[in-house]
């Protein structure tokens, strides 16, 4: 499990967002060291955390930024 923040409002949506997608992508790329596997990478989310995480899987600009596909596998909404 790796438990991440994201910035509050007034900051757009946008800059939340990808705040998310930050975080993930340091995820993918880094999670090996800690014996996770970056090809499983499930999200859960409640309330904001919820549509934060339905709307970066949804919009590949969040993670091509950061040269990456969409890694998530999952979501728990």
């Amino acid at each position: 499990v790796v438990t991440i923040n994201y910035s509050l409002s007034p900051n757009p949506i946008g800059r939340i967002a990808n705040d998310v997608a930050a975080a993930v992508a340091w995820v993918v790329q880094n999670i090996a060291n800690y014996g996770g596997n970056p090809s499983r990478i499930f999200l859960m989310g409640h309330s904001a955390g919820g549509h934060l995480i339905a709307l970066i899987n949804a919009d590949r600009r969040f993670f091509a930024q950061y040269g990456l596909v969409n890694p998530i596998a999952g979501l728990v909404l």
